[in-house]
This record gives structure tokens, sequence and C-alpha cells, in this order.
């Protein structure tokens, strides 16, 4: 192989553009020209220049690596991933990895652990184990971090979700059955599981029992009132055109299961609305 020529690059001060005989052009930065000695008209030797090739991606690559890195902690598995996206050779991502390996840039035991410490408070075992793996960490390093999360931890960690997650059910006015599925199955998104889970729902209900209750007949109520606002004026508006009673009732049957209300709701407003005109 002969360089045919050797031209600045035009976006890189410190790159230039190699044109080969073959019609092929490269892009080597300026210490690689220097270093190989470098020279239009100089032959070379494929291996050899495949050699300067590789030693460039490599270059490249472990600069992308490290700039990658900087954003965030990133696993094995991670990186060469992202090297491989960026269209590195196996090659070239291999030795990325080596040296990566070797300066502890990454370490998946470290990553393990470190995201262990900081999601053991929100989430549940089997979803920072499903993260993990996720992420390319090997399950025995999973397995072994995990044991950090002690049963008095975890316990703490259902109690809050448990208690914050609650308020909001019983706000809404929500009956005990409905609270107690909604809670096990919020719950069970977050990755806990096993008896603590039941207990702790079990508890929160029992604390907030009353408060439960009161909550259910004020929205109760609410939603009574606010059926009979909507019966009375659909009502009003039928009756002009509908003197027939059973029609009528219908009519307004129809409106209300369209609306959402249930049957039993209905059946009582309307019963009221009918019997006082």
């Amino acid at each position: 192989m002969e360089i045919i020529d050797i031209v600045p690059h035009k976006r890189f001060e410190n790159k230039v553009v190699v044109y080969m005989d073959n019609y092929e052009k490269y892009t080597l930065s300026l210490e690689a020209v220097y270093k190989r000695s470098l020279k239009k008209g100089r032959i070379i030797h494929k291996e050899e220049f495949d050699a300067i090739l590789i030693e460039e991606n490599y270059r490249a690559g472990k600069t992308k690596a490290l700039k990658y890195i900087e954003r965030g902690d990133k696993t094995f598995s991670q990186v060469s991933e992202y090297l491989e996206k960026k269209e590195y050779s196996p090659q070239v991502i291999e030795k990325v990895m080596g040296f990566l390996l070797e300066y502890d840039f990454i370490n998946d035991e470290r990553y393990a652990e470190r995201y262990v410490k900081e999601r053991k408070r929100t989430d549940g075992k089997n979803k920072i184990k499903y993260a993990l793996k996720k992420k390319g960490i090997n399950e025995d390093i999973i397995t072994e971090k995990l044991l950090d999360i002690n049963e008095e931890e975890e316990l703490e960690a259902i109690n809050k979700i448990v208690n914050k997650k609650i308020q909001t059910l019983i706000r809404d006015g929500k009956d005990e059955y409905f609270i107690k599925n909604k809670l096990y199955s919020y719950i069970s998104t977050k990755g806990f599981y096993g008896d603590c889970v039941l207990k702790s729902i079990k508890e929160a209900i029992m604390e907030n029992r009353d408060l439960i209750y009161e909550h259910q007949r004020n929205k109760e109520e609410k939603d009574k009132e606010n059926i009979m606002d909507v019966a009375s004026k659909r009502y009003a508006l039928i009756s002009k055109s509908e003197s027939n009673n059973l029609k009528l009732k219908k009519k307004l049957y129809d409106f209300l299961l369209r609306k959402g209300y249930s049957y039993e709701d209905i059946k009582g407003v309307v019963n009221e609305i009918i019997s006082n005109e």
C-alpha cells in the first residue's frame, strides 16, 4: 500500500486525512503520523497500517468511554454496548474495556453496592434485582449485594410507602376492600413481596379504619348530592316533552346509567324525584 497524499482535516486541527493508492482514505491523528513517520509516497504493509488504525480507534474509543462514564457511573455491559453502538470493532472494545477495568473506572460490584444502598428505601428486592440484571450485572453479584438489605430496613421502607399511599386512597373516599387491593398492587410494583407486605397493609388499614369510613361516608353523600342534581336537571328537561311516567323514568334511567352511576344509586334518586312530583 502506498500513501498518495496527506492533507489537513477540514474540521479538526489535530487530525489529517490520509489517501491511499487503493482509492481509500482514512482519518488519523497528527500524533500517529509523526510517531509512525507517515508521509506522501511511503509504502506501508497492510498489517502495519491496520495496527495503526486499531491504535487510533482505541484512543478515540477510550476518550468516548471516559466521557460517557463522566456523565454517571456505568456498568461493564453498559459501556460495552455504548461502544458497539458507536461502531467500534470488537478488538478496540476489548482493549478499551481492559483499560477501564485496569484503572478501576468501571466496577460492577461497586456499582451494584451503590445502587442497592440508594434504592433500598424506595424499591424492593425484586425491582432492584430486575434493574441490575437489565444493566448487565452478574446474578451472583446481585444476590450478594441484596444480602445487605436486612428485614428491619425492608419493613421500614414498606411501612413508609404504604402509609403514604393509604392517605391518598382515603382522601379519595375509597372503601376498605378497594384500599387493601390497591395497596397490595401498588407495593408489588415497587418490588416488595412476602408476609411483611400483608402485615404492613393490615396494620395501616386498622390504624386508619375510622378515617376510611368517615371519608367514604362523605364521598357517598357528595355522590348522592351530585347524582340528585344531575338527575333533577335531566328530569326537568325530559318532562317537557314526555308525559308518560314509565317512559320518562326509563329515559332518566338510561341517561344516568350512561353517566356511570350505579343502578342502586339511580333507583333511589329517580324514585325520590318522581314521588315528589
